[in-house]
């Protein structure tokens, strides 16, 4: 793995390698007041290319890996928060984790104390000759964002996150992924194609065995096929939608793939009689959208806080991430870092199995590079420091069971 994106000096002159022992954590362990409420923080970093799963993308014939930008306050933070996941727009076949509202959003709910985690999906191509394309793109789609949510529940401990509290919320193709990831499930894709070349709707794209269940899901100017995935469902919903939209109509209508396709009044309305709590916001002759610098979107951002806020359970933000004392313990396991001079790599071997996620800080205490990262006892995994610049840097690994560190000291001629 290369961490850094530009060419710096790739001889290496001295690499010292140190053990350090437990470490103190100096971190919040409780959320400030008026957390997720209101922004309480006034800086935001962002973390890129964070690998959240795998799947093969059948329309380009070839593996897809699956990453997601991070989004969350730019201090050291050990309090369980809760996650909003963002599904981008682009119609299925276009867009990624950086465009549409990724940053908007971001940076403006990153502020409240959310992790605000932006997804990248598997894209497909458009068939002009037929539909059943459409609904593979949206079933490829759906299998990516649920496995981000289990990426979360699996990794809850290495990023702090209540499990209970995991919502989704996207634009356009991205708010119809919200609603097909809380309603859609495999006996009613299964009458729509044959879903055995693409696998299971659930346990797919990585992080098996976790759930995917959302605590509730926000849809900007997205659509359903059929309401009647919306039967034995519970995950309360907060809709938006133009009431002159063209592309996903409010009621009904033919997208422009010649999909019928219910919009977000007659979704409301279908959810109100099936008993899930349903709010809906239309914005009076809006088309598809709103733009980001517009009063409505002010209104967007708005009634969403106030959504999320109201089905966080109580006590969210008092949780420590870790239980125990202030200190972090050592791994029960045995790592030996060895370094390789000759092509600037260094070579983490572990005795033990270990799953967890690897961490790379700056002596300032800024994240550089966070990635999961998995080792069998007796294997090695390779990182690659030649485009990190000359300083000191802090390896660290972790997962539920506690911290170990390694101190770099890199230094380029």
């Amino acid at each position: 793995m290369k961490y850094g994106n530009s060419g710096f000096l790739k001889s290496l002159v001295h690499l010292l390698v140190f053990l350090l022992i437990t470490i103190k954590s100096d971190a919040q362990t409780t959320a400030p007041l008026n957390a997720f409420s209101d922004s309480v923080y006034d800086s935001v970093k962002v973390t890129s290319d964070i690998v959240y799963g795998r799947n093969f993308n059948h329309f380009f014939n070839k593996m897809d890996t699956l990453k997601l930008d991070i989004y969350e306050p730019d201090t050291v933070i050990d309090y369980r928060r809760p996650v909003i996941i963002y599904c981008h727009g682009g119609g299925f076949t276009a867009g990624n984790k950086t465009t549409d509202k990724a940053k908007t959003f971001g940076n403006y709910f990153a502020k409240f104390g959310y992790l605000f985690a932006s997804i990248d999906y598997r894209l497909g191509l458009e068939n002009l000759a037929d539909t059943i394309d459409n609904f593979q793109e949206v079933y490829q789609a759906t299998q990516d964002a649920k496995s981000s949510v289990r990426f979360f529940k699996r990794y809850a401990d290495e990023y702090c996150v209540d499990t209970a509290s995991i919502f989704m919320i996207g634009t356009s193709a991205g708010g119809s992924i919200c609603l097909t990831s809380a309603y859609w499930q495999q006996s009613e894709a299964e009458t729509i194609f044959n879903t055995d070349a693409l696998g299971p709707l659930e346990n797919s794209s990585g992080n098996e065995g976790y759930s995917s269940q959302l605590k509730g899901i926000i849809s900007c100017w997205g659509g359903l096929p059929d309401t009647a995935w919306l039967r034995n469902e519970t995950e309360p919903n907060q809709l938006f939608h133009g009431t002159a939209d063209a592309t996903v109509p409010y009621v009904a209508g033919f997208n422009p793939d010649s999909i019928y396709i219910y919009g977000s009044f007659t979704i409301h309305e279908a959810s109100l009689r099936n008993g899930i709590e349903s709010n809906l916001h239309a914005f009076e002759g809006a088309g598809h959208g709103v733009g980001q610098t517009s009063p409505a979107f002010d209104t967007l951002e708005q009634i969403t806080s106030d959504f999320l806020f109201t089905h966080l359970p109580a006590g969210t933000g008092n949780a420590k991430c870790r239980n125990g004392s202030d200190d972090i313990v050592s791994l029960p396991v045995s790592f030996v870092p060895v370094t390789n001079p000759s092509d600037g790599n260094i070579l983490l071997t572990t005795y033990n199995n270990f799953n967890g996620v690897l961490t790379l800080f700056n002596a300032a205490g800024q994240l550089v590079h966070t990635s999961p990262l998995s080792i069998s006892a007796g294997d090695n995994s390779n990182i690659n420091y030649t485009n990190l610049a000359s300083g000191l840097y802090f390896l660290q690994l972790s997962n539920g069971s506690g911290i170990q560190t390694f101190k770099l000291v890199i230094m380029h001629p």
